[in-house]
């Protein structure tokens, strides 16, 4: 290896920690089509998978560079910073400086939990309507069960022919595909839990147990077919999961991480399952979003895209509003976006001097009206 490179490996993870790569871009955000112009500050992949989020074709890009991270406060508080939003993602430590001058902090995943230290009737009490009626056809309708295994001839079929192939399908060219080695590592430590139809594997999840908790790592439906999805084997997953944890006396079923959007396919599909959201600090870096001013673009973005954020209180969703923020309004909203582990909203209009607080009648409180709404191809994401 050339001196030049050998140095240059040596210095990037200290040049990764304290600089960041950035972009300024521009574009119609995807549903209203109005113009947002977004400053993202970003060394890993959660810009690239908000812009595929925030616009419908790729945004012009107006410039790019790098920036020693503790400058970046000078043009966020800038009287004309030129952009409606700055979502940076910084390593943690930052915290101390930009987290009196962010707007909203988040985090680039939330954790999905779901209580099963109850009875099955408890359980199944959380779910959303619709996957209420599904689990009462998973085994009679579709003629589906399970079995474990521990065995490591399993781990290639689930692997090559069930992992790869739903990750790839669903998320194309911003799929985080983990190692063969990383499963397997982890296969060490757990095993895995197959969907069965006529006795044959037709999905899979790679689970772990610790302290009283089932956690589900991944998973995977055989070469990603229809007719397996369609007949309800990659939601059966999940139903059959909770069936082992309420069999096995755990309290709780991990069902892993999702982005933080509350229209996120992911998290909206564990969320139907009865999980509740919990804040993922594990290693993760911190996202701060910073608005100069709470505009209407501003209003439409968080329409598009109402994301869970961090505060005092827990986990709150902040949501875009362009009507008229009246009592009635307040009371939708709060009954729509309520969610399990969340503590309220923040909601960002058009003028106004600050976000609006409404806080939920209790911790958690929520309704289904916000996922009644057709639901895009459930993934599993690494955890």
């Amino acid at each position: 290896m050339e001196p030049l490179k050998r140095i240059k490996r040596r210095l990037y993870p200290a040049l990764a920690r304290h600089t960041s790569h950035t972009a300024l871009v521009e574009g119609p955000l995807k549903v209203c089509g109005v113009p947002f112009r977004c400053l993202l500050v970003d060394n890993g992949n959660f810009t690239e998978h908000l812009q595929a989020r925030m616009y419908g074709d790729a945004p012009k890009l107006l410039r790019q560079g790098r920036i020693w991270n503790p400058l970046l406060a000078r043009r966020v508080i800038a009287a004309n910073p030129g952009f409606d939003l700055c979502v940076a993602v910084l390593p943690q430590g930052y915290g101390w400086l930009f987290n009196r001058l962010c707007t909203f902090e988040a985090r680039p995943h939330v954790r999905q939990v779901i209580a099963t230290d109850g009875p099955w009737d408890a359980i199944r009490s959380g779910f959303h309507r619709k996957k209420k009626e599904l689990s009462g056809k998973l085994e009679t309708k579709f003629g589906l069960d399970y079995r474990l295994s521990r065995e490591a001839s399993d781990l290639a079929l689930y692997y090559h022919r069930m992992y790869l192939p739903l990750v790839r399908r669903q998320f194309g060219p911003l799929a985080v595909v983990e190692s063969y080695e990383k499963i397997l590592e982890r296969f060490r430590r757990g095993f895995l839990l197959f969907v069965t139809q006529g006795g044959e594997p037709v999905a899979g999840a790679l689970c772990t147990t610790a302290d009283r908790t089932l956690k589900f790592h991944s998973g995977g439906v055989l070469d990603a077919a229809d007719r397996y999805i369609k007949g309800g084997a990659q939601m059966a997953l999940y139903y059959f999961q909770l069936r082992l944890a309420e069999a096995g006396e755990f309290d709780a079923l991990d069902a892993g991480r999702s982005r933080p959007f509350l229209n996120d396919g992911v998290y909206r599909t564990k969320r139907e399952w009865g999980a509740a959201a919990r804040p993922d600090d594990d290693n993760e870096p911190h996202v701060f979003l910073f608005a100069p001013r709470l505009s209407e673009a501003l209003a439409h973005f968080f329409v598009e895209n109402p994301t869970i954020v961090c505060s005092e209180q827990g986990l709150k969703a902040v949501v875009g509003f362009t009507g008229e923020v009246n009592d009635e309004a307040k009371t939708r909203l709060t009954r729509q976006f309520g969610a399990p582990g969340l503590a309220g909203l923040c909601l960002v209009s058009a003028g106004s001097a600050a976000p609006l607080d409404l806080p939920f009648p209790r911790p958690g409180v929520h309704t289904h009206a916000a996922i009644d709404q057709p639901t895009p191809p459930v993934g599993y994401s690494a955890n």
